[in-house]
């Protein structure tokens, strides 16, 4: 979309191939992104989007409402992603495959009855298929790629350059406006 200021790629394939290669548990690497969290869940527990998920995509824009969206394509199963999402987020149902996910309280952390109130809560709005899930933090853009994804329709702005140079790569970040 023309109002994108970053657009990122992971290659899950060669990720695997790395960590594959590199070392036989990713959790003795002991790294903050492998926090027992919601994308720790996905990624490594039932899920498995570890084996399941070929790329990432994300991006971040700007316009009449600034918003975080991330694609994943894959193979995916809707009980099994249902259920790693249930531990995190409640999850309410939008339309066809479409969802509203809103961070469940953290029973774990004491914290004042009126500071847990001032908590804000992240939304997120998710659309599944067996081959991709849209996860984004405004649910008119979540309509908006799942049209495009449906239409496989092509992108506002002019991307051959970087998909040629993120076939290559197993993490690339590309910002338009710089």
């Amino acid at each position: 979309m023309q109002d994108v200021v970053i657009l990122g790629h992971v290659n899950n394939e060669r990720v695997r191939h790395v960590l594959g290669n590199a070392i036989h548990d990713p959790k003795s690497l002991d790294l903050p992104v492998l926090s027992t969290d919601a994308f720790d869940e996905l990624y490594n527990g039932e899920s498995n989007f570890k084996d399941s998920v070929d790329h990432f995509i994300f991006s971040v824009n700007t316009g009449e409402k600034p918003a975080t969206s991330i694609m994943l394509y894959g193979d995916f199963e809707w009980s099994i992603t249902q259920s790693s999402i249930d531990k995190f987020y409640i999850i309410e149902n939008l339309s066809n495959d479409s969802y509203k996910l809103i961070e469940r309280d953290d029973d774990t952390v004491f914290m004042c009855p009126d500071e847990l109130a001032k908590q804000i809560k992240q939304e997120w709005f998710l659309h599944f298929s067996k081959q991709w899930l849209v996860i984004t933090t405004d649910e008119n853009r979540l309509g908006q790629i799942v049209n495009r994804l449906q239409d496989k329709a092509s992108s506002e702005m002019e991307l051959s350059s970087w998909r040629q140079y993120r076939d290559t790569k197993t993490i690339s970040l590309w910002c338009p406006r710089t």
